[in-house]
């Protein structure tokens, strides 16, 4: 690509690979971080949370190219889960629950799959050619029966057993009590009071459903842990959205390193508080941005929209 004249002034390396990814959005994504091979460039920073398939958290810890390192290294990164509330450990059974999935599936892969990669593209004949082929773990069908298994089986016995002991500890939870989450009052007040058993299931169910070849599993299984809790499958609060709202600023320049980027100012994970007072920080080098500059980009865009509204009629 870099040969062609129209990308010669852009200079791309690699950040990162994996070896198994489960992808919702750049805010809720997680899975098993692979190793870059020798000569492609050091591997982006970044501060998503890592998990040892032991259970260990290393929070901001680089990515490292050792080859004595045991274990695969599980990526953590759901902005959804900031939501469930920490109280009766509902966020470390959503991060307990999708690791152990995660690491299930990978595992078997790498017992089952020697070669770790791309599947083998294989004629089609004219029946197939309106088919999509298959994603995820559907790509190898003993992997998509093992996931099916394991769903309906020590998966959901695990499910059972926790949402029911949420559900008895903590019935409700208002979330205004939330001391991480510093945008509660964008949300409707309605929405303070939440049944943590409810919206854990939700959360759950939505990341093992973003395989589209394990849907039907995940869909039965919703059904039954919605029906523990006593909440009708059909309700409108059995359906998930996306907790945090998306408010993204573009081109925001570090005035430390002059990197530029996009920011999601609800979801953006590059974040710090000091003094009690939230900032957004730079990917690259760790500084603050001004708060100041980003309420004054906010206000142009605001401005930039009204007057766009007010001219739009005008010749």
């Amino acid at each position: 690509i870099r040969s062609k004249e129209l990308f010669h002034g852009i200079q791309m390396t690699y950040n990162q690979c994996w070896e198994y990814l489960m992808w919702l959005d750049p805010a809720n994504h997680g899975g098993i971080r692979g190793t870059l091979p020798r000569g492609l460039g050091d591997a982006g920073e970044g501060n998503d949370r890592t998990l040892s398939v032991h259970g260990t958290n290393d929070e901001d810890e680089p990515f490292r190219d050792d080859e004595e390192e045991e274990g695969p290294e599980i990526v953590m990164n759901w902005n959804l889960s900031e939501f469930l509330p920490e109280e009766a450990n509902v966020q470390g059974h959503f991060t307990t629950i999708i690791a152990s999935y995660m690491s299930s599936i990978y595992q078997y892969l790498t017992q089952s799959e020697p070669v770790m990669g791309t599947p083998v593209r294989r004629p089609t004949t004219a029946s197939q050619l309106t088919q999509t082929a298959p994603t995820g773990v559907g790509a190898h069908l003993s992997t998509a029966d093992y996931a099916k298994k394991l769903i309906s089986g020590d998966l959901s016995q695990k499910l059972f057993h926790i949402c029911q002991r949420i559900q008895k500890r903590l019935p409700t939870f208002d979330v205004s009590k939330m001391e991480n989450i510093n945008f509660m009052e964008i949300m409707s007040k309605e929405k303070h009071i939440i049944n943590p058993a409810l919206e854990f299931v939700k959360s759950v169910c939505k990341v093992l459903s973003l395989d589209s070849s394990i849907e039907d599993d995940v869909t039965s299984l919703r059904r039954n842990l919605l029906r523990l809790i006593d909440v009708g499958e059909f309700s409108d609060s059995a359906d998930w959205s996306d907790p945090c709202p998306s408010v993204v600023l573009p081109e925001v320049i570090c005035r430390s390193c002059n990197h530029c980027r996009d920011i999601d100012l609800c979801k953006d994970s590059y974040r710090s508080v000091d003094n009690d007072v939230f900032y957004w920080q730079c990917p690259i080098c760790s500084t603050n941005y001004d708060n100041a500059e980003i309420e004054a980009l906010l206000l142009d865009i605001v401005n930039r929209k009204s007057m766009g509204f007010m001219l739009q009629d005008l010749q």
